[in-house]
C-alpha cells in the first residue's frame, strides 16, 4: 500500500466537512480520499485519542465525511468506506480485484478539525484522490441518537421542576450506551428520582418535533437551556442547536432522533452525588441489541 507520511497528510488537511451536521438522515456518501497512513505512524498526541487499536489498523482522512465523531459527550460512528473503482479501468480489466474494503471502528477530530476514521482494510487499499463510499451502521447511530435526545430530554425535566429540585447548574452531559449520564452543579435529592423520570417520559409522550437550527448568538442566548464546553459562539456567525420544540432547546453537535416519542421510555438508574455535584444515571426502557462481531 502507498501512502503520503502523516505528519504531511495531516498538517496539509483542511478542515473536514461533517456532513451529518445539516442531514441526520444521510448515512451514505461518496467522498475522496485526502490521506491513508498506517495508525502507528501518527504522532503521540493523536494516538492517544484512540482506544486500543491493533497494529495493522490505518487512519484514512476524506474531503468531506457522514461519520460522527467521538465528541459532545456522545460516541462515535461506525461503518465501511469501500473504493469506487474506475469504470474505465474495469472495462479494460476483467479479472480486476474486487474494490476496497474498510472497517471504520473508532472516528475522531483532530484540533485543527480533520476527521480521523481509524479501522482495518478487509482487503485492497486506498489512495490519495480515490473515490470512496461511506456506509455508516444505522444501528450504533440509533442508539447514540437516542441516547443523546434522552439526556437532553432529562435536562429539560429537570428544568421544569427548577421550583421544586432548587438552584442547580447543568454541567455535562455523557451519552454512551450502558454509561449515560447527565451531571448538575448542586444537589438533587434522591426523593425527587420519580418526579424528574415522570417529567422527562412526559415530553417523550408529547412527540414533540427535535429539530437542528443554526442561531446567532442572541438567539443561543435567549432559547438555549445550556452551552456545549465544545461551543465557541463568535460574533455574526450561526451556531448549531437542537430544539425539542416547546419544550427548550441545546446548543448542540451531536445526533438526535426526528421526534421525542422516537426516544421510547427513559429509565433514571441512579442519583449521586460527590463533590458538591450530582449525577443522574439514565438508560433506555427500548434497549438496542448491538449485534457481536
Amino acid at each position: 500500500m502507498t501512502h503520503m507520511s502523516s505528519s504531511r497528510s495531516l498538517t496539509q488537511s483542511t478542515k473536514t466537512l461533517l456532513l451529518y451536521q445539516h442531514d441526520l438522515d444521510n448515512l451514505g456518501n461518496n467522498v475522496h480520499v485526502v490521506s491513508c497512513v498506517p495508525f502507528n505512524s501518527l504522532n503521540e498526541s493523536n494516538k492517544a485519542m484512540f482506544y486500543c487499536p491493533k497494529e495493522e489498523f490505518y487512519v484514512v482522512i476524506t474531503d468531506q465525511t457522514a461519520f460522527v465523531p467521538e465528541g459532545e459527550g456522545q460516541g462515535s460512528d461506525g461503518g465501511l468506506m469501500r473504493l469506487i473503482p474506475d469504470e474505465q479501468l474495469q472495462q479494460d480489466n476483467e479479472d480486476a480485484d474486487l474494490p476496497a474494503m474498510f472497517t471504520v471502528t473508532q472516528v475522531r477530530t483532530t484540533a485543527d478539525g480533520v476527521v480521523l476514521h481509524l479501522g482495518e482494510f478487509g482487503w485492497g487499499s486506498f489512495s490519495r484522490g480515490d473515490k470512496v463510499q461511506l456506509r455508516v451502521n444505522p444501528t450504533f447511530r440509533e442508539m447514540h441518537s437516542k441516547l443523546h435526545s434522552a439526556g437532553h430530554i432529562l435536562g429539560l425535566a429537570v428544568r421544569c421542576l427548577a421550583s421544586t429540585l432548587g438552584e442547580v447548574v447543568e454541567l455535562e452531559g455523557q451519552y454512551y450506551f450502558g454509561r449515560s449520564f447527565v451531571e448538575y452543579r448542586g444537589l438533587i435529592d434522591e426523593h425527587h428520582r420519580e418526579a424528574i423520570e415522570k417529567a422527562a417520559n412526559d415530553i417523550v409522550e408529547e412527540d414533540l418535533p427535535i429539530a437542528i437550527r443554526w442561531w446567532t448568538s442572541e438567539e443561543l442566548g435567549g432559547k438555549c437551556s445550556h452551552f456545549s464546553h465544545s461551543v465557541t459562539v463568535s460574533e455574526g456567525e450561526l451556531t448549531r442547536a437542537v430544539e425539542f420544540e416547546g419544550a427548550g432547546a441545546y446548543s448542540c453537535g451531536g445526533t438526535h432522533m426526528p421526534r421525542t416519542k422516537d426516544v421510547g421510555p427513559i429509565d433514571i438508574l441512579d442519583i449521586s452525588h460527590e463533590n458538591g455535584t450530582t449525577k443522574i444515571s439514565f438508560g433506555l426502557g427500548s434497549v438496542i441489541r448491538i449485534p457481536m462481531n
